[in-house]
């Protein structure tokens, strides 16, 4: 629920409310991350027929709720799923440390988790049938595309750029 003044600053992390809405938060900024650049593209390359197909394709999609569960259960893993309904779900698990097997892992306090998976629903959007192909490289085409959304994701997070670079000193 929402404070008074309409926000939700009054959760704090480690809890599950700040946990769902961290989650929620990534996964909407990875959805208007592509979005803004579909409209760029759209913008830069205006007689691209392909990108005003697919852009077309995109805005006339009938869509599921994505939905989302921070905390799925006891699983080392996190992942996208469209259900036979259609359906749409992210799902992110928890597990415990094998450091020192007290901590409890969770899945969905990593951004570059929930953008990855958050990258699978929306690939799944643009070319539903990569998502039902058996193929193995339409499947590594899936979790190359996750990665490069928690990489594009993780780049447009100034703050974070610049701990990098001071962390690196520049050299990646």
């Amino acid at each position: 629920k929402p404070n008074n003044n309409g926000d939700f600053t009054d959760y704090k992390p480690g809890t599950s409310e700040f946990d769902s809405i961290h989650t929620f938060t990534i996964a909407s900024g990875v959805y208007q991350m592509y979005l803004q650049d579909l409209a760029i593209l759209n913008t830069l390359f205006p007689k691209s027929l392909a990108l005003g197909q697919a852009i077309k394709l995109f805005d006339k999609r009938k869509f599921q709720t994505l939905k989302i569960t921070p905390h799925a259960g006891e699983d080392e893993n996190a992942y996208y799923s469209r259900e036979a309904d259609g359906s749409r779900i992210l799902m992110f698990f928890s597990f415990t440390s094998e450091m020192d097997k007290k901590s409890k892992i969770h899945t969905c306090q990593s951004s570059e988790v929930v953008a990855h998976e958050t990258g699978h629903s929306f690939l799944d959007l643009l070319h539903p049938e990569y998502f039902d192909s058996h193929s193995p490289q339409t499947g590594g085409l899936h979790e190359a595309f996750g990665d490069i959304t928690s990489l594009f994701w993780v780049l447009s997070q100034h703050r974070q750029c610049e701990d990098l670079l001071a962390d690196t000193k520049g050299n990646f």
